[in-house]
């Protein structure tokens, strides 16, 4: 009999073994779903091993709305703590849900920050910012708030942060009074768009009077919520944005700055950070800047950070910095291409229909390996699906 060859794809020689599985995640560490294709495996995630072996610690979820990232942060936040962790997890929505469980009473601090009088002050950059950064965290703030801000503006905003932190002062207050005191005209017209901003809605909370802000963690999970926030459109221009806008934007920058300063206290114990919808702090420089520094920071604090997004291109040069990315279905075409060449794999057309088709937590996981295998995201139980999901409808799901 003559000889012949037959040329065979990967997936194809797979699935000659039926017991055959690729292994993804950690080797221990919480439950977090199961292989869906060939014999179902369990899948298990370590968020304290990047940190534990000094390797790039932050874990990307890429996904459209409703296709199950955010359920994913949160059961990755709520396995973490049940093992020690402490978690700080940033609700912009807000729709989170892990205040609801009841394992978790007693446990869960919701902060709601928001324009009241009574929070004046509560993020004021040069009160809550590290010592490193809180000068140029003040700085980038407030040419943030800043409408057309010019470079004459610029220098006299610097100058008159730089005066505050030599008196020894930690109140963005006394920048404004040093504008209006200046002798320059540039100065005082700086200073005077900001004495009508920061007494408008969230700005509230930038501006204090240098006293302590009173805003501590006390329960292992701290949610921070904003219902105030007025959020532009992803691709929106900065010089289209209205007050509230930018107002919102440079105020989520001090909320991550927040985030910094509360994992940076104590490094023997294991800190998770989730930030939901990061793109809005990747809009702005500050924003940016402090996601840096704390994807950069977070081995050495001994931290995991969850950020979530639905643009892949939004990252730029925090991409190599990445370890763990998941991702979720994706709404376009070009993004399930670019979701997919991140995670290393040839954008297939048989690939991009199935990313594209991804909801309701089916996802492509890549593991601190570089191993990337197809992940069913499963809560095991309805209650925890019931109290972490973001669409209502889904109800009585067992998984997410």
């Amino acid at each position: 009999m003559r000889d012949y060859t037959q040329q065979l794809t990967v997936e194809q020689f797979g699935a000659l073994i039926p017991t055959g599985s690729r292994m993804v995640g950690s080797q221990r560490g919480p439950y977090l779903g199961y292989t869906p294709t060939g014999a179902p495996l369990p899948v298990r995630f370590d968020p304290t091993q990047a940190p534990r072996e000094d390797r790039a610690s932050a874990v990307l979820l890429i996904g459209t709305l409703g296709s199950g990232k955010t359920v994913a942060a949160q059961t990755i936040e709520y396995a973490a703590e049940r093992r020690g962790s402490l978690v700080v997890d940033f609700d912009p929505k807000p729709d989170h849900g892990l205040h609801l469980l009841p394992e978790l009473d007693g446990r869960v601090q919701v902060l709601e920050l928001s324009g009241d009088p009574a929070q004046q002050g509560k993020l004021d950059p040069l009160a809550i910012g590290l010592e490193d950064l809180r000068e140029e965290l003040a700085c980038s703030y407030l040419l943030e708030l800043l409408p057309g801000n010019t470079s004459a503006w610029e220098n006299a905003v610097s100058l008159a942060v730089k005066d505050t932190v030599s008196e020894g002062s930690r109140s963005l207050s006394r920048v404004v009074e040093l504008l209006l005191a200046s002798e320059r005209g540039t100065a005082r017209e700086a200073g005077e768009a900001l004495e009508v901003i920061r007494d408008f809605g969230l700005a509230r909370l930038g501006f204090g009077n240098g006293q302590s802000t009173d805003l501590q963690a006390e329960r292992p999970i701290t949610t921070i919520r904003m219902p105030g926030l007025s959020l532009p459109e992803p691709s929106a221009a900065r010089d289209t944005y209205t007050r509230a806008e930018r107002v919102s934007v440079a105020t989520l920058s001090l909320v991550a700055a927040y985030a910094l300063q509360l994992i940076s206290r104590d490094r023997s114990r294991h800190k998770i950070v989730g930030l939901d919808e990061i793109w809005f702090l990747l809009a702005s420089p500050q924003g940016r800047q402090i996601i840096n520094r704390l994807v950069r920071l977070g081995r050495a604090f001994n931290a995991t950070l969850l950020l979530g997004t639905h643009r892949i291109g939004d990252l730029g040069d925090l991409s190599d910095l990445i370890g763990v990315v998941f991702v979720f279905g994706q709404d376009s075409e070009d993004a399930a291409k670019a979701a997919l060449r991140f995670i290393g794999l040839e954008p297939t057309r048989e690939l991009v229909g199935r990313v594209r088709e991804f909801r309701a937590g089916r996802c492509l996981m890549r593991d601190l390996h570089g191993r990337v295998g197809e992940v069913q995201i499963d809560l095991v139980y309805p209650h925890l699906l019931q109290a972490l999901q973001t669409t209502p409808e889904q109800t009585g799901r067992s998984e997410a």
